[in-house]
């Protein structure tokens, strides 16, 4: 059965606390023979907390897009090999994917009913941007030997930027 309070709070809800943002996803794929492919993808996200700090003159945008690409190739099919090399496949990918900052950034902020202006806390005495993820793999596959020997290659390398962590006070004497 399905539940939509399962998320918990502000989840499903649109409420003065909860984070929601709203997204458009493009994906595309192109294959040639069966023996190359190429993947591709955008992604466009649109933040609450952005937009507050927009309507604050703090940033110029309330939206951010990432995007992804692949590309694999089966090489066997594509170059002569030798009679014991049964199978070559090479892989590449990036990604780029993104996320809001924190809802304390933004939570304690109040507008003004007379003149429409919003104040806050102090964490809004920055410009913010969102968390980037950026991701990177590079790797091959291979048989041998009529198959009775495989070869698995994977390089992978993750960066994150903008990362927003909250710390707590430093106790002391």
């Amino acid at each position: 059965r399905f539940d939509p309070s399962s998320g918990g709070a502000g989840a499903t809800s649109k409420n003065i606390s909860s984070n929601w943002d709203k997204a458009a996803l493009f994906t595309a794929q192109v294959g040639w023979r069966d023996m190359v492919y190429v993947d591709g993808s955008y992604r466009r996200d649109w933040y609450r907390p952005f937009r507050y700090f927009k309507q604050l003159g703090k940033i110029n945008t309330d939206n951010y897009g990432y995007f992804g690409g692949g590309a694999n190739a089966i090489v066997s099919q594509l170059v002569k090999l030798p009679d014991w090399f049964n199978f070559l496949k090479y892989r590449v990918s990036y990604s780029s994917v993104g996320n809001s900052i924190p809802n304390k950034a933004y939570g304690a902020m109040t507008r003004n009913l007379q003149t429409g202006a919003l104040s806050g806390n102090k964490l809004l005495d920055f410009a913010p941007v969102p968390e980037e993820t950026g991701s990177f793999e590079t790797g091959i596959e291979s048989l041998f030997l009529n198959n009775r020997l495989s070869f698995d290659f994977t390089f992978y390398n993750t960066v994150v930027r903008h990362l927003y962590m909250e710390l707590g006070s430093l106790g002391g004497n």
